[in-house]
């Protein structure tokens, strides 16, 4: 019989904060996150305000001195999922022009960014504008077009690090995402549904079936018992039983654990990545659902760090 005492179930906020304290020092998180619990925390939720995962919020929001922004990637993801037109016309490395139309009132507008406009900013010739002009062109058209049309979208986060940087006269030294050797933007989740102050939290399995046998059934051993009770101050929460039919089978487990191998971490870090891609705490593997188990490993497949599986 266990000693420690079931608690209540944890609020969305309170389970953003334990996983940002859980991963604030790992190697899923962008250097200027790391170490620092509280600022993950804050980006997961500027994150959660735009309906992104924890993960794609440490990836694509960006603070530079003090102030939020975000990747150009994501802002075109956002308005393509918000279901308005951001079309690229033209992409080279002296010029990018971009055309959106909003979806509800028609509005649409086209922005050109030439190398001619890089060079009276004073941006040309320098950094990441030497070397990648062309990503850099796409980003400053991109950042413009939303500010003019897609205000709304981006939520205030209208401005992309490099611009950031620039205004508070620092460098902005990462690599720039390429458009023509990457997609032009990132696949999204829906937004997850607004729910009431007050409302009970609630458990809901989706069924899915599981088609495919996959070849992990008996391996890592030494991940057969995901620590729950000996992970140092672990919160046991209360969870609504889950029908039989709907728990995630021997293969899926076996394949997760697999994936999990592959990437390198920890049982405990495991648990931590298991619970941020799955939205609610995971203390066991034995406690995923098939349908949560179909995601999960969709997820390590897709972001498997020697590249999709």
């Amino acid at each position: 019989m266990s000693n420690i005492e079931v608690s209540r179930q944890l609020s969305p906020a309170e389970v953003n904060w334990k996983t940002a304290q859980k991963i604030a020092n790992t190697i899923f998180i962008p250097s200027a996150f790391r170490g620092k619990p509280e600022s993950v925390f804050a980006a997961i939720l500027y994150g959660s305000e735009l309906g992104l995962g924890p993960m794609q919020a440490l990836s694509s929001i960006h603070v530079i001195e003090g102030k939020p922004s975000m990747s150009p990637e994501l802002m075109r993801a956002l308005v393509a999922r918000a279901g308005h037109r951001l079309d690229v016309k033209l992409a080279s490395n002296d010029k990018v022009i971009l055309w959106g139309k909003r979806a509800d009132n028609d509005s649409e507008a086209t922005v050109e960014w030439s190398m001619k406009d890089a060079q009276q900013a004073g941006l040309a010739g320098r950094g990441a504008w030497k070397t990648y002009p062309r990503a850099m062109l796409l980003a400053r058209a991109t950042s413009e077009i939303c500010r003019m049309i897609f205000a709304d979208v981006v939520a205030g986060l209208s401005y992309t690090p490099e611009e950031a940087s620039s205004i508070a006269g620092v460098e902005w030294t990462d690599t720039p995402v390429d458009p023509l050797q990457t997609a032009i933007a990132p696949v999204l989740t829906a937004a997850p549904p607004t729910t009431a102050p007050n409302a009970e939290p609630q458990n809901v399995v989706v069924e899915a079936d599981w088609v495919e046998d996959p070849p992990y059934e008996q391996t890592l051993d030494w991940m057969d018992e995901l620590p729950g009770e000996e992970i140092q101050d672990a919160v046991i929460v209360e969870q609504k039983p889950v029908v039989k039919s709907t728990v995630a089978t021997a293969p899926q487990i076996g394949m997760v654990r697999g994936l999990i191998r592959e990437w390198g971490v920890n049982a405990e870090e495991a648990l931590s990545l298991a619970s941020m891609q799955l939205n609610r705490e995971v203390t066991s593997l034995g406690t995923i659902s098939k349908a949560e188990a179909s995601a999960f490993i969709k997820y390590l497949q897709t972001n498997h760090p020697g590249g999709v599986v």
